[in-house]
């Protein structure tokens, strides 16, 4: 029998590579050959044993910004995909393993639920019925394609927001969830004025900020009046606000403040 490796998740702070029998499809999935994960800042905190998703298990392998190559499909698998074809793959499961609940990718299914690899923290997953897959092009590196899951969040983020080209945008935290609502608000929508904050750590990536289609960038830590400034620069006010900082309240409570009348605030950063 051909084996695979995975990472291991304690839920203690701890993690392990073990050798796992390469999966053989559920009935009515398949098996994905994982070509790149994305490493997610919530990958980070569960790491740590801070569950933030209905259903959280440990042991459990990782892992949900995830592209692939179809290996295996079992004979009554309908999931619109052949075998060879790149995907990725859309981490929530709706209907779940019972057909009433849901599952997540890299959460929920730990090492006792079968073969126990369902994360993309291992060189081969296992693959439910019913997992929306979306087909990838070859002419893109992995790595890159892995983005797509951060920027699908992006998007459904920018819908619910409203944003349109009109909007004087504020974007707390300029993590890889930051940069891509920059660049997406910048290259896609159009947004007149973008600004984004960090803190005196994040000096490259208010840098990146800026490469990407930010206007003005603020390090948090050097401004006396954060709220103040930005009141200054939108002329009153922001439009809209962005909350993607992780762990930090305070700019929840930041958000409040800088938007103006009528503004709208998204709260889209992880908090324990």
């Amino acid at each position: 029998m051909s084996t695979c490796r995975g990472v291991v998740f304690n839920g203690d702070g701890t993690y392990e590579t073990r050798d796992f029998p390469v999966p053989e499809p559920t009935p009515g999935g398949g098996v994905l050959r994982v070509e790149a994960v994305g490493l997610c800042g919530s990958d980070v905190s569960q790491l740590h044993g801070h569950r933030h998703v209905p259903g959280e298990v440990s042991p459990v392998v990782p892992g949900h910004e995830i592209v692939g190559r179809v290996h295996a499909l079992a004979p009554d698998a309908e999931l619109g995909v052949e075998v060879g074809q790149r995907v990725g793959l859309d981490l929530i499961v709706f209907g779940g393993r019972d057909g009433r609940g849901l599952d997540v990718y890299g959460y929920t299914m730990g090492l006792d639920f079968e073969h126990g690899l369902w994360g993309g923290y291992g060189e081969y997953m296992g693959v439910l019925p019913g997992t929306h897959l979306v087909p990838l092009t070859d002419d893109v590196p992995a790595a890159e394609l892995s983005l797509f899951e951060p920027l699908a969040s992006i998007v459904n983020w920018s819908g619910m927001l409203g944003l349109h080209e009109y909007d004087r945008l504020v974007i707390q935290g300029p993590g890889h969830m930051g940069l891509i609502a920059t660049a997406y608000a910048a290259s896609q929508i159009g947004v007149r004025q973008i600004i984004v904050t960090g803190t005196s750590t994040d000096g490259l990536r208010l840098e990146a900020a800026r490469e990407v289609g930010a206007h003005e960038v603020i390090d948090v830590d050097a401004e006396d009046d954060v709220v103040g400034r930005i009141r200054e620069l939108t002329g009153g006010g922001a439009t809209a606000v962005m909350e993607l900082t992780a762990l930090a309240t305070k700019p929840v409570a930041d958000a409040v403040e800088m938007v103006g009348y009528s503004g709208r605030v998204l709260l889209g950063g992880l908090k324990d």
